[in-house]
């Protein structure tokens, strides 16, 4: 599993055991490359294999909203990592704008409504949850709390109502949960709580992590577009908007 760090690989019990492709590969639709390249080449064919790769990512989607079958979620549904799934759902509704299909609609809005539910009461997220929706506490991922926030956002915006208050609770929880701005270590100051907790050797490690003020800084700037009554999507998507 390539997300456990720090495991020692031995070559010889991997040649006679080798992982399965989804446990060491996933759709790799993640920040949708493809369809940036055909947007800033004007090259119709990378538009073409990104929507390939969309239906068949869309086909690997389960039922809960979730790509249960790749790592770095489990099978088993013991371990759902907290962003992945959204990756592959943002992605989806790129989908949509090239191809109208409401289907990736439909599929991103599965996987926004899993994230929303499985939280806790005040919006928080767990890195160690699991499909079922129950969690441990010993690790907040306020990168995901913003990340289901800009995927929320896009859908309220393509028409989903259902999202509204979570959309709120999710930038109040930004908001609510950063490290002081006058912390004593800079590297801390103003920071969004995003933490990992690691027992490692007989020590306990503690990490704080910069991705959680990076995916704040991206769904504030999309709240504060929707305060103002702007279309967050056709911010996103300036050329699609035109089109329309």
């Amino acid at each position: 599993d390539v997300h456990k760090q720090g495991a020692e690989r031995d070559p010889e019990v991997a040649a006679r055991s080798p992982a399965p492709v989804n446990r060491v590969a996933r759709p790799n639709i993640e920040g949708f490359l493809f369809e940036d390249m055909c947007r800033h080449t004007s090259d119709e064919v990378w538009c073409e294999r990104f929507v390939a790769q969309a239906i068949d990512t869309l086909s690997r989607q389960h039922p809960n909203g979730l790509w249960m079958d790749f790592e770095p979620n489990e099978p088993d549904g013991s371990q759902i990592h907290p962003r992945f799934n959204i990756w592959n759902a943002e992605a989806l509704l790129q989908a949509y704008e090239i191809t109208g299909d409401r289907k990736f609609l439909e599929g991103a809005a599965r996987t926004a409504r899993w994230h929303r539910d499985a939280g806790h009461r005040d919006g928080t997220h767990f890195y160690r949850t699991r499909a079922d929706g129950t969690y441990e506490r010993d690790a907040v991922t306020g990168s995901s709390v913003a990340f289901n926030g800009i995927l929320m956002l896009r859908l309220k915006h393509y028409g989903y109502a259902e999202f509204d208050t979570a959309i709120e609770t999710a930038a109040t929880w930004i908001v609510k949960n950063r490290f002081a701005n006058d912390h004593p270590d800079p590297n801390l100051a103003g920071a969004v709580i995003n933490t990992r907790y690691r027992p490692k050797d007989g020590r306990t490690r503690y990490l704080q992590r910069d991705v959680g003020s990076t995916f704040a800084m991206r769904f504030l700037a999309l709240y504060l577009r929707d305060l103002r009554g702007e279309d967050v999507n056709a911010y996103l998507n300036p050329s699609a908007a035109q089109e329309r």
